[in-house]
């Protein structure tokens, strides 16, 4: 009861919001490159944190990865390679989901966003 009442607290303190979204198997059951996300669940209360920041560097084009961790309630299911789409304060990160960590009161989930600068 302890740790349902501390997940609680948290989700209550949390201003950030995520759709969870997972690739749809074919038919066979085998991954498609070319199927498409569905939505998992909406408006999903998290709080983003940015773990590290990449800075390119040099001429022409690169590709940047920046790692964040989300945090949610511990009964959200989330698997690895899942995307998730954050807004925070307006802005929106659409981030691939690691392996989920959970604990009695949250879920943490290290995510990174790459981007072709």
């Amino acid at each position: 009861m302890v740790a349902a009442s501390m997940a609680d607290l948290l989700d209550s303190r949390r201003e950030d919001s995520c759709t969870i979204q997972r690739v749809q198997p074919s038919a066979a059951g085998a991954l498609d490159r070319n199927e498409q996300y569905i939505n998992v669940k909406t408006r999903v209360c998290c709080h983003l944190s940015v773990k590290t920041m990449s800075v390119p560097d040099g001429v022409g084009r690169y590709q940047v990865v920046n790692v964040f961790q989300v945090f949610l309630r511990p009964e959200v299911e989330i698997k690895q390679g899942d995307r998730l789409i954050v807004t925070k304060q307006g802005l929106t990160y659409v981030l691939t989901a690691g392996k989920a960590i959970r604990y009695g009161s949250h879920l943490e989930v290290t995510c990174q966003e790459v981007a072709d600068v």
